[in-house]
């Protein structure tokens, strides 16, 4: 049978390269040592506009590098080098910009150029400004209060760590001066008589993590007697541990309670409370609506206060997170605790946020739950930072895995593939002599199947490490099934029941067939495998769109429209140990000989290498379903060439130049080409060969060589000579794996390639192919 022409990929290293630099966030530039611009990405193209040649006139740059630049810093000392600038763009816009210049040198280390990275800092100089004004503003507020704001240590002694500027008029002392004493505690300035109900109280607060009021007296540094009220509350890190208590004191000796100092408390918090930077809300503990929501709370749920105050959960959001919301205020006000959710989704009008919860009850004085305080910090950017780095770190280390066994596929398939070249070559010309009757025509016939199972074995090596060679093509998902279902069927056998479950509106998808066909005969032969006596395989297909927080949540996921192949069996199913290394290479639960451990690990491979993902799930004795997700192809579906049908094996008579630099592929090719009937001048090297060609005075109709030799590879020969015999066709072959033969050139949609093993049917069709 003749074989498919095989190509390579439509694109270079250099594009999927320059597709990485597109998607970047952030400039990019290289430099010589004359300023002039080498490269520069799209982000620079946007933000700047395209450079002349010369560096940006943002930097002020004319002949010469303005003065600072870390550019030229980075050529002058060869260092690395940063600075900030404040630049305005061609939009005419003000950005704050940060500029990293690092030099880069060549072989010999002499620097050659420098890559300057472009960031914009003009947001977080805006926050930490904010930031900074807040801070401000608050140390003034606490100044200014009447009483004494502090913070203390949650250790035995209570040791304090800050002392608003109140303390001189309460207790007559600069706070400066206290806090320059090491290990001082306000619990020293109480009178003797209460310090150890004061100080037992507090600790009984820290310990059960509650706000906590007292009434205490204290002596001045006038030796004078004064009644305070204070107020403090435990600080509890993420962890849910106390790292701290902050208080309020404040002086009630003439009133202990009175209601200005009330109202003061009350000024206090309202003011901490709506100046912070998490949403605080407060609900009635009856029907539990909102009766207070600070501007933290406006701007996360995307409402006006006004349309805030009154409203319950249920008019707010989704029925079942209403409910959900509602159970944990009952649980709150019934326990009378704090109740700490670190994490729930919550939907709002600005979209759907990841937020952690503090609810606590606020108590009447007989005890009563009369109102519910909540504090939520939006930690939605931290939850995805955080999944998004253990998504990274579990694809580099599955990266790193692959790459391993990539290097090991690599470097063995050249060797390997030259051998079972000759080994397949010699048994083919022995076949053909010898009469179908002789007893050695079936160990020859043996030793061909060994060795094409052992180039199977190969090809199945690169699949996993993503180096095979393929030609992507636009496919519908449903028809591809289709056509495989005969097959299929026959594969897994008349006991197991196969059922096909097409989807609709699924869009055209784009990848190998071949590669395609290995998926799902692998997915259904590892059914198969798992299903004891009789049972079912169901083949489904569906659409699939995917937001941002589903790429979150799915590793190897991206946000998109996929389609979807799903294979599901009644099999045995699978243990979590076995789920999470049934891709890993070489690893099999099948008994010794039956399974090499690389039919899954290879499906991963195409399905990464094709930018598409894949979910297990599974649990033991109740089956197991495999998931493909595959990159939805916009454009519209081509159709498949026909295949072609049998022939008898083509011959000929031209005359074919012959180039390999392993003798025994040398060899077995000349004798193949000569048993097909042409004339074969074959050489070792390029330089022979160059040698031969001018010598032989004949027309020579067809250049085979290898593409990887010594002197010269195999495009530069064919160049060299083609342009002294015009016309003639190129062949070229090897053993190397794909990746390799992309570095040389050799798999452009004009080139004629053929890959080693090859039969003596695929040489004949292919060098009959090259030269009609």
């Amino acid at each position: 049978m003749l074989n498919k022409k095989k190509t390579s990929l439509p694109f270079s290293e250099k594009n999927i390269f320059n597709a990485i630099l597109a998607s970047l966030e952030y400039g990019l530039t290289i430099q010589d040592r004359d300023y002039n611009i080498l490269f520069q990405n799209d982000f620079m193209r946007m933000h700047f506009g395209s450079s002349s040649g010369k560096c940006y006139k943002i930097y002020e740059f004319r002949d010469t590098p303005c003065k600072g630049c870390p550019v030229e810093k980075a050529f002058s000392d060869e260092k690395s080098h940063d600075s900030e600038r404040i630049v305005r763009e061609p939009t005419g816009e003000l950005r704050i910009w940060a500029n990293t210049a690092i030099p880069i040198r060549n072989d010999e280390g002499e620097v050659v150029a420098c890559l300057e990275i472009v960031r914009d800092i003009g947001p977080q100089k805006q926050f930490e400004k904010r930031l900074a004004e807040s801070e401000r503003r608050l140390n003034a507020l606490m100044d200014n209060l009447p009483g004494v704001a502090y913070r203390c240590k949650s250790d035995q002694n209570l040791s304090t760590e800050y002392l608003s500027n109140g303390c001189d008029d309460l207790f007559g002392y600069k706070s400066t001066n206290l806090l320059e004493k090491s290990d001082f505690s306000l619990i020293d300035l109480i009178h003797p008589e209460d310090r150890k109900q004061v100080r037992d109280a507090i600790h009984a607060a820290l310990a059960e993590k509650r706000p906590y009021k007292l009434a205490y007296r204290i002596h001045t540094a006038q030796k004078e007697e004064k009644w305070v009220w204070e107020k403090g509350r435990s600080i509890i890190d993420i962890s849910g541990k106390v790292i701290a208590l902050e208080g309020f004191i404040t002086d009630i000796t003439e009133q202990k309670l009175a209601e200005v100092t009330l109202k003061e408390n009350e000024n206090f918090l309202s003011s901490i409370i709506e100046n912070i930077p998490n949403m605080i809300f407060v609900k009635d503990a009856k029907e539990l609506k909102l009766i207070r929501v600070n501007k933290a709370g406006e701007d996360l749920l995307g409402f006006d206060r006004k349309d805030l105050i009154g409203k319950s959960d249920c008019d707010l959001f989704p029925r079942e997170q209403a409910d959900f919301f509602t159970q944990n205020d009952r649980i709150v006000l019934s326990s009378g605790r704090l109740l700490d959710i670190s994490e729930e989704p919550i939907e709002t009008r600005t979209g759907c946020r990841i937020i952690h919860t503090k609810k606590i009850p606020i108590l009447s004085e007989s005890g009563e739950p009369r109102l519910l305080l909540g504090i939520a910090e939006d930690i939605t950017l931290r939850k995805q930072e955080e999944r998004e780095r253990e998504k990274l770190q579990v694809q580099l280390a599955q990266a790193q895995k692959m790459e391993s066994v990539g290097r090991l596929a690599g470097g063995i398939a050249h060797d390997f593939n030259n051998m079972l070249s000759v080994i397949l070559g010699h048994t083919e010309l022995a076949l053909t002599d010898i009469d179908p009757g002789d007893p050695f025509s079936e160990r020859l016939i043996q030793i061909k199947k060994a060795a094409e199972h052992s180039s199977e074995l190969t090809n199945q090596l690169l699949a996993f490490a993503r180096k095979q060679t393929v030609i992507p093509k636009v496919l519908d998902l449903n028809e591809t099934v289709e056509g495989m279902l005969k097959m299929l069927r026959r594969l897994i056998g008349e006991d197991i029941n196969l059922i096909w479950s097409p989807g609709t509106g699924i869009h055209p998808i784009k990848i190998d067939p071949s590669q395609f066909n290995q998926i799902l005969a692998n997915l259904c032969v590892n059914a198969r495998d798992a299903i004891v006596d009789v049972g079912k395989v169901i083949i489904e297909t569906g659409q699939m769109s995917f937001d941002k927080i589903d790429a979150i949540n799915n590793l190897g996921c991206t946000p998109g429209d996929y389609a979807m192949l799903s294979v599901t069996d009644s099999g045995c199913g699978m243990t979590q140990e076995t789920i999470e290394n049934v891709f890993e290479p070489f690893y099999t639960t099948k008994e010794h000989g039956k399974g090499t451990g690389l039919g899954l690990a290879m499906v991963y491979g195409i399905v990464t290498q094709n930018r598409g993902w894949i979910t297990v799930y599974s649990e033991p004795d109740k089956g197991s379903t495999f998931k493909i997700y595959l990159p939805s192809h916009k454009m519209e579906q081509k159709t498949a060439p026909k295949k072609p049908r049998e022939e008898d094996i083509p011959l000929g008579c031209e005359t074919i130049l012959l180039v390999e630099d392993e003798p025994a592929i040398l060899e077995i090719s000349r004798l193949i080409l000569e048993k097909l009937g042409y004339n074969v001048l074959s050489a070792r090297l390029p330089g022979e060969a160059l040698e031969l060609a001018g010598m032989y005075e004949g027309d020579i109709q067809m250049l085979m060589t290898d593409v990887v030799m010594p002197e010269m590879n195999g495009k530069d020969l064919a160049e060299k000579l083609v342009a002294g015999r015009p016309g003639l066709k190129c062949l070229f072959a090897s053993g190397y794996t794909g990746d390799i033969i992309a570095h040389h050139g050799m798999l452009g949609d004009d080139v004629h390639f053929i890959s080693k093993p090859f039969t003596l049917q695929n040489l004949a069709a292919k060098v009959r192919e090259v030269l009609d």
